[in-house]
């Protein structure tokens, strides 16, 4: 299965999210394709997330995301939802 994904950082009030301080808009888009004939419930998926992100430090980083997924069973079918998904994140780095 072939896995792609488009992602957009935006910094809002530093020139850059590695910057401590930083709070960050965040957005992407995740498609997992089929390369051949697989025999599984997921033939074809996408993943959108959207949030907000802020990096207090080079050690602490905090996210909060909205994601939301879709799939479909066979090439002639619509995708349906799956997932709608609130993903709070508290990231320590050592």
């Amino acid at each position: 299965r072939f896995r792609n994904r488009l992602e957009l950082p935006v910094p809002l009030n530093r020139p850059s999210i590695t910057a401590d301080g930083a709070r960050h808009l965040l957005a992407d888009w995740e498609w997992f394709i089929p390369l051949g004939e697989p025999e599984e419930r997921f033939a074809d998926k996408q993943r959108t997330r959207v949030g907000l992100g802020y990096r207090r430090s080079s050690a602490w980083r905090f996210e909060l995301l909205y994601l939301w997924t879709r799939s479909r069973n066979t090439i002639d079918e619509g995708f349906t939802t799956n997932d709608n998904i609130i993903d709070i994140r508290f990231k320590r780095v050592f």
